[in-house]
């Protein structure tokens, strides 16, 4: 992720790369926790202000949903929540006598008495007429008399025990916005409601709420809705009485795709909580490109009787697109998001082979040529019974990582083979030992094998001291700056053991065996893992040696990783294809690496092109969607220049995620804020030195500060000075030339050089470069990277 600071052989302002709005949707705050976020928000430094709050009831609780967007004005905001008629009528009396109006009202029950919230500007209008409790033929009578001096502003429909209620608040101006309202409309002329305005109005507000009665089988559920013109965006998509959960999922896939939050509300269906909420495009791709995606994904699930399937993109090593489809549990309705885990089935050999390499990395006794079986090797006799055969003491460590150690088959490795040593691994390695020959010697003839796998999963328990899980969670995704609590886990075996935000699985009418008679953590190297999409993508970057993103291996151990093996298969497989866990489509000249899986009730792909595309997607079901078509998408992106320039991986690197920690509450670093807050690019004090600057520099990301450059004319060149503090990690800083502007490149003279001669500041160092200043190029700047 990149940092500009521009300078024009002098200093001059520093340029943002995005264009995003920030917004932040929050679910289930009590009073005071909306009060205080009120505050906080509206502050200089982040600038978004609440744009609707509405009330509910949970459990016995009330709780609030509120959404916070981008600031379109200068004027403060103030907020009222849980008032009764009463109460609003009076705060509202003394608060248009001062200057406020109001914008935004919502009305809830609460034990039979209705509550109000309301959001007010602080603009001096003319006074505004507050109406609450009327019936719907009442309400539309006093807005039919206010016709020609007050326009509608906002609405809300509540219930009021058995009885539909309307408040209602109006402007007067004689110059008004166009308004339409749609009054109690069903859910289907809803959506057609929807697609008619869509070209020409905006969405002002939709307040859903449920009859006290309606005739035998018809739904209780109608929405009013609010239109005004003229419209901010023709692009929008709107949802309506969502449960909680599915609108977490709905709103991760479409923030996935570069979309955001901009109306929300929550409302209670009798004892249920339900979700109101719309989206407009943010940043992400073009619609265009969406749509394709869409339409080739569901075509496929539909093809292939998959329930749910989960696609992330990165392009150049960052997130430009995640987004789930269809149900992550068909019996509960529970819609897939980008949150969700799958099992990846083989793509956790690719897990494997970086876990076995980094432990090999960390200590000198072992390393991929050492032999595991035996007296004096690395398992000893762990496993198995004295004497070891030849060819079993003759397997290293990367025969088992090249499947190449020269069995015939897995043993009993899979559950329903041998359910009663369930998840233990000891048990089928040593059956394997005593009951199958290791028909060939290690390191000549190629045989795809799990077992192989499984085995070097204990190669780094015996290493580290850890369990292979732990290590790897530890040491391989936290690095990469992947989330410890949605992060991958191994996975179990039965439903009841699903984890957290784990999908369920599904046979199809082709591949009948049931899922859930596998035990994942008893094949924990070989295909285990349950992971998301967009997480393997994080770690693929950080073992591809490309430059920008720092890997977590060296550069040999790099490749070694993508080194082949050497023998032909003897069971249809390439194996001159194959590195440690990671295979590619052609090693003399690679497109990509990766690897994919496949087992009952999932498919998995995992593309890592670092230069270009990459690619992972995951199904519940065994049937996937075709690398090809999706190949034929992004290089029409590719080619018409149509990657938007965002990463939606909210990570950058793990000293950087510290650092910004340190900075920013876990509020604050919501992804909607990502952009004006705590990213590289983001300057939340205004000072025109963005956070990788501040970061590279050791300088306060919250307090505006003096330009740490200082410049001298030095012959004929511009000499320009700073201090960088020291022991900075996963930060660069670059110096880059332009005649216009438009194209920048780096410089063929000008270096960076440490004057470790010079006095500085304990704990930094001053850093210089000298400009020719009879260069034809005008315009340098400063290029941070954190990576």
């Amino acid at each position: 992720m990149k940092a500009l600071l521009l300078l024009l052989i002098a200093l001059s302002p520093l340029g943002k790369l995005s264009a995003r709005e920030p917004w932040i949707t929050l679910t289930g705050l009590t009073e005071d926790q909306v009060n205080s976020r009120v505050g906080t928000f509206s502050n200089r430094q982040l600038g978004v202000v609440p744009e609707q709050i509405s009330g509910y009831v949970e459990s016995g609780n009330v709780r609030f949903a509120a959404l916070w967007g981008p600031r379109p004005d200068s004027f403060s905001r103030r907020v009222l929540l849980g008032m009764t008629e009463a109460q609003l009528i009076s705060n509202n009396n003394q608060l248009q006598q001062l200057g406020w109006r109001m914008y935004w009202i919502n009305g809830y029950d609460n034990g039979g008495t209705p509550h109000f919230n309301a959001i007010y500007r602080l603009s001096n209008g003319a006074a505004q007429v507050l109406r609450l409790g009327d019936s719907l033929s009442q309400h539309q009578s006093a807005d039919s008399a206010m016709d020609d001096t007050h326009y509608l502003e906002n609405l809300c429909v509540y219930r009021e025990g058995n009885l539909v209620k309307y408040a209602a608040v109006w402007n007067q101006s004689a110059f008004q916005p166009q308004i339409s309202v749609s009054y109690g409309l069903t859910g289907e002329e809803l959506s057609t409601n929807v697609a008619n305005r869509q070209s020409e109005w905006r969405l002002h507000n939709l307040c859903g709420y449920s009859l006290p009665l309606v005739p035998i089988g018809e739904s209780r559920l109608r929405y009013t809705v609010v239109w005004k013109k003229p419209a901010r965006s023709t692009i929008f998509g709107v949802i309506a009485a969502m449960t909680k959960d599915n609108f977490f999922a709905t709103d991760s896939n479409q923030t996935g795709v570069g979309w955001r939050t901009a109306f929300l509300q929550a409302w209670n269906n009798g004892d249920e909580v339900v979700v109101n909420a719309q989206w407009v495009p943010n940043g992400g791709l073009k619609q265009s490109y969406i749509n394709r995606i869409d339409t080739l994904v569901r075509d496929a699930m539909e093809d292939g009787e998959i329930p749910a399937v989960s696609l992330a993109v990165a392009r150049q090593g960052r997130i430009v697109f995640k987004r789930a489809y269809g149900l992550a549990d068909t019996a509960t309705n529970e819609w897939a998001g980008t949150d969700h885990r799958f099992r990846v089935a083989s793509v956790s050999k690719a897990i494997t082979g970086v876990s076995v390499v980094h432990a090999l990395a960390g200590q000198t006794t072992w390393n991929l040529n050492s032999r595991v079986f035996g007296s004096g090797n690395l398992f000893g006799t762990d496993y198995g019974t004295a004497p070891y055969s030849t060819n079993e003491s003759n397997i290293t460590v990367r025969n088992l990582l090249h499947h190449t150690a020269g069995w015939s088959d897995d043993g009993l490795l899979w559950y329903h083979d041998e359910p009663a040593w369930g998840s233990q691994h000891k048990p089928f390695i040593d059956w394997q030992l005593q009951n199958r020959i290791v028909a060939n010697t290690p390191g000549t003839v190629g045989r795809y094998s799990n077992l192989g796998f499984t085995i070097a999963a204990r190669v780094v328990e015996k290493i580290s001291g850890d369990s292979y899980e732990t290590y790897t969670r530890n040491e391989i995704f936290d690095p990469c700056g992947i989330s410890p609590i949605l992060g991958p886990l191994v996975g179990e075996r039965t439903k009841a053991q699903k984890k957290l935000m784990e999908v369920s699985y599904y046979p199809t009418t082709s591949q009948t065996f049931d899922p859930y008679l596998i035990d994942p953590r008893r094949m924990d190297g070989s295909t285990a893992w349950i992971a998301r999409p967009a997480d393997l993508l994080l770690m693929a970057r950080r073992v591809d040696g490309d430059t920008r993103f720092q890997d977590i291996l060296s550069a040999d151990r790099v490749t070694a990783l993508h080194t082949r093996g050497s023998p032909n298969s003897s069971s249809g497989y390439g194996w001159e294809t194959h590195g440690l866990g990671w295979y590619t489509d052609n090693y003399a000249d690679p497109d990509y690496w990766g690897h994919n899986g496949s087992m009952a009730g999932t498919r998995a792909e995992l593309i890592s092109r670092p230069r270009a595309t990459s690619y992972s997607w995951v199904a519940n079901a065994r049937a996937g969607v075709s690398n090809s078509a999706l190949d034929t998408i992004f290089n029409d992106i590719t080619a018409n220049s149509d990657w938007p320039d965002i990463d939606l991986s909210g990570t950058y690197h793990p000293a950087y995620n510290a650092w910004a920690a340190d900075h920013f509450t876990g509020v604050e670093r919501n992804d909607g804020l990502e952009m004006v807050l705590w990213g590289p690019d983001a300057d939340p004090d205004d000072d025109r030195l963005p956070n990788a600057a501040e970061y590279f520099l050791g300088l306060d990301p919250r307090v505006g500060n003096r330009s740490p450059f200082s410049t001298t004319v030095v012959g004929s060149n511009l000499r320009i000075r700073w201090q960088k503090k020291n022991g900075i990690a996963g930060a660069t800083m670059d110096l880059q030339s332009s005649t216009g502007l438009n194209v920048w490149s780096g410089f063929n003279q000008p270096e960076i050089v440490d004057r470790t001669d010079l006095l500085s500041q304990v704990g930094y160092t001053v850093q210089e470069v000298l400009i020719p200043m009879n260069l034809p190029k005008r315009f340098a700047r400063f290029n941070f990277e954190i990576r």
